[in-house]
């Protein structure tokens, strides 16, 4: 799945409903520390995030980034395109349980 998107970009969402989201208690964390490391990417609405990258086309690190907010799920898959920086952000998530 996450190889597919990363080859057609316009198969990733720009928007994706809050409604949507698995594992939406956390989100809001994942968010930030999307945000705190890839800087501006991800916009907050009333009841959805949008995905705002910095280049044109996207990053691979900024769509998995992205990916990962809105599907957490799909952390193994991610796990395996990610650079280093991310790695270490997915990691520490998950080695915090709030």
């Amino acid at each position: 799945m996450i190889k597919e998107l990363l080859n057609d970009l316009s198969k990733i969402p720009n928007n994706y409903s809050f409604k949507d989201i698995q594992d939406f208690n956390r989100m809001e964390e994942r968010f930030y520390d999307v945000d705190a490391n890839f800087t501006n990417i991800l916009g907050w609405n009333a009841d959805s995030l949008d995905f705002c990258p910095n280049d044109e086309p996207p990053k691979n690190d900024e769509i998995l980034a992205w990916l990962w907010v809105i599907h957490p799920e799909w952390k193994n898959e991610i796990l395996e395109f990610a650079d280093e920086k991310l790695k270490k952000i997915i990691k520490e998530y998950e080695e915090y349980e709030p």
